[in-house]
């Protein structure tokens, strides 16, 4: 299930939702290149650029260097050279994410599953939720919810919660106070 970003472009006569689930430097690039455009965001259980240290980005490509190195065998299988290429890039392109900041203007709820995409990792799992709480703290009109009884499929598991935070911010963020 994709995590979203939703936002109501101003001076548009409806909202508009933007889904993405696979590539997070879409997550905040919208906020990022044109937040006059944005009346605010939802963001479940996202890849979010506080996550991305040096010491994470080298843990992750170490977790999955043997799974890459495998595909290297049978390069020509197109499951394998999306494997290969995202495995090349993934350093960079996190290091560059990292960098992204979420702006001022756009006040935005961030959601974070109670049960991390890092279950079986409790030192990741603290990183993700501390890069959520980062998010959340370091601006005005910024909420952290966390979804209670929720894997990191939050939509399947509390689309009720998913729902609220949604139709909040769409219904318009209330400056100063909590979501």
């Amino acid at each position: 299930m994709p995590r979203p970003l939703v936002y109501r472009s101003r001076g548009l006569p409806r909202p508009h939702t933007h889904w993405d689930q696979r590539y997070p430097r879409r997550t905040c690039q919208p906020a990022d290149d044109s937040p006059k455009l944005l009346s605010g965001a939802v963001l479940v259980d996202a890849n979010l650029p506080p996550f991305f240290t040096d010491e994470e980005i080298a843990r992750l490509v170490a977790a999955s260097r043997a799974q890459a190195d495998a595909a290297k065998k049978d390069p020509y299988k197109p499951e394998n050279r999306q494997l290969i290429s995202t495995a090349e890039g993934y350093a960079p392109a996190h290091k560059a994410f990292h960098q992204v900041t979420w702006p001022d203007p756009v006040p935005v709820t961030v959601m974070v599953s109670e049960q991390t995409p890092f279950a079986g990792s409790p030192v990741d799992a603290q990183r993700w939720r501390a890069a959520a709480a980062s998010i959340a703290g370091n601006g005005p009109d910024r909420t952290l919810v966390t979804a209670k009884g929720s894997s990191h499929e939050v939509p399947t598991d509390r689309p009720d919660l998913v729902l609220r935070a949604v139709e909040d911010m769409v219904d318009g963020p209330r400056t100063g106070s909590a979501r």
